[in-house]
């Protein structure tokens, strides 16, 4: 099906508040949710991914696979895949081999750019002395930044420096945070919107002894 503003306004009265919640969400941020897991747009939304579901079969559609499908229709037409592009000011980018290729390099260009910044160059070079010094490195991701920091772990522990990683939920979460303990290193991997996964795994790793961390390169800013 096809998911138009009419669709929203036709069924938001029939939503309970929590449902609703998801549902304008989704309505306001299209193009960010084809981005997102259920469980990213739940912490979005301060909300549970059952109710995601749930708001998104209230829709008409089967599940978040489809609805990305529809909402990918509307907003990313086909042969013009690289035409929303923050660089170029918002101008359409035409869709052709080489203008794909700029697109890719000239994104290196600018994270090149933005890392070559004093402020950044001496953030990272604390960073480097603090994971020289940690007893072992705990790395949080959940959903899409869990692919993330199961990679950073395994990297780390080839290199010889001992890393966990946690990226569950619920009590499984609370399981990994046991590991957490003083002379550890943190490194938290997320979006703008902090999951509360997140908040609660930086709680208890100051209670469990005020650990060294460092989460972004900057505020606000989205890793």
């Amino acid at each position: 099906m096809t998911c138009s503003a009419n669709v929203f306004a036709a069924r938001a009265h029939q939503l309970s508040p929590r449902l609703l919640a998801v549902v304008s969400y989704i309505n306001e941020n299209r193009e960010a949710v084809l981005e997102r897991t259920a469980m990213e747009i739940a912490a979005a939304t301060n909300t549970s991914d059952a109710t995601v579901v749930r708001a998104i079969q209230a829709l008409g559609f089967a599940g978040l696979r489809e609805l990305k499908a529809d909402h990918g229709a509307l907003v990313r037409p086909v042969g013009d895949l690289v035409g929303k592009n923050d660089l170029h000011g918002g101008a359409p980018y035409p869709a052709t081999s080489n203008s794909s290729i700029d697109f890719v390099l000239e994104g290196h260009q600018r994270a090149c750019e933005v890392l070559a910044r004093p402020d950044n160059r001496a953030a990272v070079a604390q960073a480097v002395a603090l994971l020289t010094d940690a007893r072992q490195v705990g790395i949080f991701g959940i959903g899409a930044s869990g692919i993330l920091a199961e990679y950073t772990a395994r990297l780390l522990s080839r290199i010889g420096l001992p890393s966990y990683v946690m990226n569950r939920t619920g009590f499984s979460l609370a399981e990994q945070l046991i590991g957490l303990q003083r002379g550890d290193v943190l490194i938290m991997m997320g979006q703008k919107s902090p999951h509360r996964e997140g908040m609660t795994t930086l709680r208890e790793a100051r209670r469990s002894g005020d650990p060294d961390d460092f989460t972004h390169p900057g505020a606000g800013l989205p890793l």
